[in-house]
């Protein structure tokens, strides 16, 4: 966002762009805290993912876990009342004015 200056507006909802070419990255003191401050070590994103994990696992249930039917070869029928009756019909067709 920095580099194509870009501006965003929340109400009314716009976004603008300032440059269509990008503007370089000045290196500077703000540059290196920026840097720092991102940079997450893999002890923090093992403990956010096992955080996750634990959050997540109600919804992660075995079949035999959950109050559902157990599944089988063929889990439904439609009972048909005669396999032998045509139902009249007719094709659609255009007006002979159109």
């Amino acid at each position: 966002m920095y580099q194509h200056q870009v501006c965003v507006g929340l109400n009314p909802g716009r976004v603008v762009l300032g440059s269509d070419e990008s503007v370089p990255i000045k290196l500077g003191a703000g540059t290196k805290l920026m840097a720092q401050a991102i940079s997450v070590g893999a002890e923090e994103i093992e403990t956010a993912r096992e955080e996750l994990r634990q959050y997540a696992k109600p919804l992660c249930k075995d079949e035999n876990e959950t109050p559902l039917p157990p599944l089988r070869a063929i889990n439904h029928t439609i009972p048909l009342i005669d396999e032998n009756v045509k139902y009249p019909w007719r094709p659609s067709r255009c007006p002979e004015a159109l």
